[in-house]
């Protein structure tokens, strides 16, 4: 019979000697959500705002109802054999290269999934939901939050190398060729952000108006 992978929490750069925690329970859902932010911006005369690309955010990562149980064992607590590793991973360490203390950061991993990312886990919820009897909790119901985080540096250059893009507020007696002289460095390339932003007559800018400024080549 095959072995069963298990979902695992590894800790990145961990200061602690527990490093490596697999569940005792795969969970039987996980929801990863990807979301931007657009902002609104009003327009004199129309009942509605327009809306411009902001930013996007970080991945996050959702699993619910996971199981932990020592009831098999003789009056072993689960947050004692479990859940205070669990909780661990929300506790402020001390990282001296870095000067800061912070929650250590960590990898998921189950299996083959290629869907997993490096994160932090920014919220943890937990319910005994047994006991023996003399009270101590056998049995838990745990829910998890992680929150993608980038640690490659060379990823992040990366990124930046390909493209790096800005945002413009329109301003009043602003016109293209003097956000573009102002942003780009000549008011001739005013057209790279009318393109950008899908301006088809360069005097529909309205105050207000979010515009975005393209990568000089």
């Amino acid at each position: 019979m095959a072995v069963l992978d298990k979902f695992e929490i590894t800790y990145k750069d961990s200061n602690d000697d527990y490093v490596y925690f697999p569940f005792q329970y795969n969970p039987s859902q996980l929801s990863i959500s990807k979301s931007v932010v657009w902002e609104g911006f009003a327009v004199s005369g129309e009942d509605s705002t327009k809306k411009q690309f902001s930013s996007g955010k970080a991945k996050t990562l959702s699993i619910g109802d996971v199981l932990f149980d020592t009831s098999m064992f003789k009056s072993i607590s689960v947050y004692k054999k479990y859940i205070r590793y669990l909780e661990a991973m929300t506790l402020g360490q001390e990282y001296t290269k870095e000067g800061i203390t912070r929650p250590p950061i960590l990898t998921l991993s189950w299996g083959n999934g290629s869907y997993f990312f490096d994160a932090i886990l920014i919220n943890l919820n937990y319910e005994f939901s047994m006991f023996d009897r003399s009270g101590i909790p056998i049995r838990a119901n745990v829910s998890f939050e992680f929150e993608e985080i980038v640690t490659d540096t060379k990823k992040i250059k990366n990124k930046l190398d390909v493209q790096v893009v800005t945002t413009y507020r329109v301003k009043s007696k602003d016109t293209l060729q003097k956000i573009a002289d102002s942003e780009l460095g000549s008011a001739t390339k005013w057209k790279m952000i009318a393109v950008a932003n899908g301006i088809d007559n360069p005097n529909d800018l309205e105050v207000g108006m979010q515009l975005t400024i393209p990568p000089e080549d």
